[in-house]
């Protein structure tokens, strides 16, 4: 089985590459205009796979982003706030160094993803802005016949190499990786804006 999965995830690569040349054949001005980034999100949310031209947290690919395009949808097990709750006391009880649990608000009830166990995802490695302007925003999208996914957009034109940082949707200064106290990380966004 884990072979026709490779096998599988080749065959996609390199279509994608395929079309990732023939996006790279038009001039930046051309591919803005035939660029929806809303479909590119939905394309990448259903194939379950994040883009190339990343590296861990930051832009390796060799012609950068424009702003709104999307880059990496934040991928987890989708679980409610209390055992959100309890996996943060877990972790912390079992010496699970980081914990990356995004909690968000959505049609008035909180929700979470908890991406600590995803492997070969990159979008929870994406660090807080704080006290730096963002370069990404992270939406929440709806797309036909699915649950809401966290997609990560470019909030400007973002150079390879820089780090992908947003904003965490909490203005105080209290935060762990802000004071650089503790070792846990949860996210608490209550997120509205579904445009681009």
């Amino acid at each position: 089985m884990k072979n026709s999965c490779e096998g599988y995830e080749r065959i996609l690569r390199a279509s994608l590459k395929k079309q990732q040349e023939e996006n790279n054949d038009c001039s930046p001005e051309k591919r803005s205009k035939h660029k929806d980034p809303g479909k590119d999100a939905e394309w990448w949310c259903h194939v379950g796979l994040d883009r190339d031209g990343f590296s861990l947290k930051y832009i390796s690919d060799y012609k950068g982003m424009e702003k709104g395009d999307f880059l990496l949808e934040y991928f987890g097990e989708r679980i409610n706030i209390q055992e959100a709750e309890e996996r943060e006391r877990k972790y912390d009880k079992d010496g699970t160094q980081m914990c990356y649990i995004f909690v968000y608000r959505f049609n008035g009830k909180q929700e979470c993803i908890d991406a600590t166990c995803t492997q070969g995802r990159l979008c929870q490695y994406a660090n807080d802005a704080y006290p730096e302007p963002p370069n990404c925003v992270m939406k929440l999208k709806k797309f036909k016949n699915q649950k809401p996914r966290l997609c990560l957009f470019a909030h400007r034109d973002i150079n390879k190499g820089e780090e992908l940082v947003y904003d965490y949707g909490d203005d105080t200064i209290n935060l762990w990786w802000r004071k650089k106290v503790c070792f846990r990380l949860s996210w608490i966004f209550d997120i509205q804006d579904n445009s681009f």
